[in-house]
């Protein structure tokens, strides 16, 4: 048995960096905090050359949210050394995307102030949502052979993809040439 003397200490920094991921999560709404929580799974099945040309094939949707989609990945892409084809023919390799939102589900919380004894009780709709993406390479009998594909599960209060999107493709991309299954993210964003 381990002696209290013994265990690691909790050092000030750690502690305040808890309390203030804790309170984050506690107060978003109050304080003007966003938090982004969910699961990242990459899988990496061949290696993709720096270099190669490639497209971003967009969905049968043509919408401001699709645009930006696309905007996004091709900007993640660029930042990995990688260069979009000047024409559809001309890509080395394919990537292809897709992203849902599911039904909404409306959860109702109470707590008791213990000084006033009122009773407050909220609600908020959380939606789970999912995004993936993948990276092909064309070959020469006009198959295409997976490469590389990322997937993201999250569930939170915005149904707005494009406004989403802005934080799930880099996340999906930190990833990027690794193999990683249900890695856990939590994001603050403070300031929305």
């Amino acid at each position: 048995m381990q002696s209290l003397l013994s265990r690691p200490r909790i050092t000030s920094a750690r502690l305040f960096l808890s309390t203030l991921l804790v309170a984050a999560a506690i107060g978003g709404a109050a304080t003007g905090c966003v938090v982004y929580r969910g699961r990242v799974s990459t899988a990496t099945y061949e290696e993709i050359r720096s270099g190669s040309t490639f497209i971003v094939m967009p969905t049968s949707r043509h919408t401001l949210t699709e645009k930006n989609i696309q905007r996004l990945i091709s900007h993640e892409m660029q930042s990995l050394g990688f260069a979009p084809a000047v024409t559809r023919e001309s890509a080395q390799l394919v990537v292809r995307y897709s992203h849902s939102i599911g039904d909404g589900k409306t959860v109702v919380s109470s707590s008791t102030n213990s000084a006033t004894g009122k009773t407050r009780v909220s609600s908020s709709t959380h939606y789970p949502r999912y995004f993936e993406i993948e990276i092909s390479r064309k070959t020469p009998n006009a198959e295409q052979r997976v490469l590389w594909q990322g997937e993201l599960y999250s569930q939170g209060s915005s149904a707005n993809m494009s406004f989403l999107a802005e934080r799930f493709v880099p996340l999906i991309f930190d990833n990027f040439s690794r193999d990683v299954m249900n890695k856990m993210f939590f994001k603050p964003e403070f300031g929305r």
